[in-house]
């Protein structure tokens, strides 16, 4: 499967639309899930003038940690993921959340285009393996695909 890289300008641009979607669901806090989510939401929340809280789902337990900025009693949070690919950290923190007294939403920048949930905002939806452009400097080769699609029939784990 080709790699199809996003360049910064675009990827900017993603955010921002996003961003101006988020908008309009008003919410008290953005919340970006580590990793990957760092970067997107600095420029939402930037663009939004936000406070930023961190998710740190444990894929491997049960644990979610939901670290929120001082002062902030969420009423409506979104969530912001660099990608979702099988779904597996996004139901892990839908799982969490369904269990606590606020309205939230996950927006990922990237989905895969074989994910099986539903997202109201998202960047791209795609088949291809995106690489974002501040995993150029990582080593994109075998063994650090993490859940991008080898090919149109499965996953690389």
């Amino acid at each position: 499967m080709a790699k199809v890289r996003i360049t910064q300008e675009s990827y900017s641009d993603l955010c921002l639309g996003m961003a101006e979607q988020i908008k309009e669901y008003n919410p008290d806090c953005l919340v970006a899930v580590m990793r990957g989510g760092m970067t997107a939401t600095h420029l939402i929340a930037k663009h939004l003038a936000l406070e930023v809280g961190v998710c740190f789902p444990n894929v491997e337990g049960v644990e979610v940690n939901l670290v929120l900025p001082n002062g902030i009693t969420p009423k409506r949070l979104v969530f912001i993921e660099d990608l979702v690919a099988l779904g597996r950290t996004a139901n892990k923190i839908t799982d969490y959340l369904d269990k606590q007294q606020f309205e939230y939403m996950i927006a990922p920048v990237f989905v895969d285009d074989k994910c099986p949930m539903h997202f109201d905002i998202y960047g791209i939806r795609s088949k291809h393996w995106l690489v974002a452009p501040f995993e150029e400097a990582q080593r994109m080769e075998e063994g650090n695909q993490g859940l991008f699609r080898e090919s149109e029939a499965g996953y690389a784990r």
